[in-house]
């Protein structure tokens, strides 16, 4: 495990064709990238920001986000999905869901498997879920590759209270 970090240290391999998006992001969004997931199945490239930087990516208004999005697809043709890394796992998966309001995050080893447990508001329930299930599929590839997470479950936070 890093000084200060939360997280266990995993090896994450890179290929050049991700090294090459990476920089390419890196040059448009002028802030240091710490991954790139190339999602076939979905059409897109999820990158992974250092914390404190998704700010400086979406930009005034979102407008930097959709120029970097725009000049990617002409690019590449692929989609563009953009989450901030944290060094706690909690926070981490907390990030995965915004904007939905994630009440609790519970991580439980069972059956030699490990699932995290993300309790949202009703309310926000499909923005966790998001169209087809593309954030909960997004979650559960990041969570796999940085936390060795093997699932990823939502909940209603109501059913914590009661």
């Amino acid at each position: 495990m890093k000084e200060g970090s939360l997280i266990p240290e995993r090896k994450i391999f890179l290929n050049p064709i991700q090294v090459k998006y990476m920089t390419l992001f890196e040059n448009l969004a002028r802030v240091p990238v710490k991954d790139v997931i190339i999602d076939d199945e979905e059409n897109r490239l999820i990158f992974l920001v250092e914390k404190n930087c998704i700010g400086q990516v979406l930009g005034r208004r979102g407008r930097r986000l959709r120029a970097i999005r725009e000049a990617l697809w002409m690019e590449l043709k692929k989609e563009v999905e953009v989450v901030e890394y944290d060094d706690n796992p909690k926070n981490f998966l907390r990030n995965l869901f915004k904007p939905a309001r994630v009440e609790e995050v519970v991580i439980r080893s069972t059956g030699g498997l490990k699932v995290a447990y993300i309790y949202v508001l009703r309310e926000d329930k499909g923005i966790a879920i998001g169209r087809n299930g593309r954030k909960i599929k997004r979650a559960r590839i990041v969570a796999k590759r940085w936390l060795g997470i093997d699932n990823v479950k939502i909940g209603d936070a109501e059913r914590l209270t009661s």
